[in-house]
């Protein structure tokens, strides 16, 4: 990942049930509500797999949800993109990039259950303001194919995401 295409993304954590559950269904300890995922935002064109790509594999956790890439090697998440190749945006696990002095400060707090049940977030219009940035930016100048995840000529995912069982799903959400 180039060094400008850090600076574009967003550095932020979040807290949701979901991004908590993909990492449990990888293999991945569960980081917990209070520490939530660190992800960082970004247009894709400014990634690239440099080895390992015949392991890559992609996870639902629900039929219409986003793709959640790991490698199944080693269960390590990679990132997570819309369905479509139409949204150039993916969200890439902070553990993924290899200088993490290059991310910055976390900008945002997403998804945060308080002790009443109530979902708040914390700058939240920073990360829909930059997510927007730099998808519009790839819509624009045309790399909104240049993604690692999706074939450009088909529009596919490069590879054949699978469903996560219903009955796994239930059972790593109820010790979430």
């Amino acid at each position: 990942m180039t060094e400008k295409t850090l600076k574009s993304g967003t550095h932020l954590t979040c807290h949701c049930r979901d991004c908590r559950a993909f990492q449990v269904a990888v293999g991945r300890d569960d980081p917990g509500a209070t520490n939530g995922v660190h992800i960082v935002q970004i247009a894709p064109a400014g990634m690239e797999v440099t080895q390992g790509a015949e392991h890559l594999a992609a996870l639902r956790l629900s039929p219409r949800g986003p793709l959640r890439f790991y490698a199944a090697c080693c269960g390590s998440p990679v990132a997570t993109t819309p369905s479509k190749l139409a949204l150039p945006f993916a969200g890439v696990l902070a553990e993924m990039i290899e200088d993490q002095s290059a991310l910055g400060r976390v900008r945002a707090q997403v998804n945060i259950t308080g002790p009443d049940g109530r979902v708040t977030h914390k700058r939240m219009g920073r990360v829909v303001r930059a997510l927007f940035a730099n998808a519009g930016a790839a819509l624009l100048n045309g790399d909104r194919k240049k993604t690692p995840f999706f074939d450009a000529e088909t529009g596919k995912p490069v590879v054949v995401p699978v469903l996560l069982d219903k009955g796994r799903k239930a059972e790593i959400y109820r010790a979430l």
